[in-house]
């Protein structure tokens, strides 16, 4: 079973020749990752933040800073 479901993000290539349309394409390719993360959180499914997942419990308080996390 394949967990990835967004294609990959494009390795960035290293050094000070990089132009900033290639930077723009970038970005453009990170956002729907971004977005998805986002909605996870929204629907409390931590699946893919176990360090955030072992931070949080299941108290109210906990709940809160999460729907804090979300806001940002």
């Amino acid at each position: 079973m394949e967990t990835n479901i967004l294609p990959p993000t494009p390795q960035p290539c290293e050094g000070k020749e990089r132009l900033i349309h290639n930077l723009f394409g970038e970005i453009k390719a990170f956002e729907p990752k971004l977005k998805f993360w986002r909605s996870q959180l929204r629907q409390y499914v931590l699946d893919l933040f176990p360090c955030l997942q072992s931070v949080l419990g299941d108290g109210e308080s906990d709940l809160l800073m999460l729907n804090m996390l979300v806001k940002l």
